[in-house]
């Protein structure tokens, strides 16, 4: 998935443990979880420069996108 973070182009690569369920009168709907397994830039993984608040800023891009 390709986001902008920062006024540049990043190719999120990710998986995805289980699917979406929605909710019913008894559960609250679960939403999928998502595993970011690279953060690429111009085809360099930087993932292991990245701060843990970026990370997550960038986690939060790509689950709005996924939904």
């Amino acid at each position: 998935m390709i986001i902008k973070y920062r006024g540049e182009e990043l190719d999120v690569e990710y998986d995805v443990i289980c699917d979406y369920i929605p909710g019913t009168w008894d559960s609250p709907a679960e939403n999928p979880d998502i595993i970011i397994t690279a953060i690429n830039y111009k085809d360099v993984d930087i993932m292991p420069i990245l701060s843990e608040e970026e990370i997550d800023l960038i986690y939060e891009e790509v689950y709005e996108n996924y939904n």
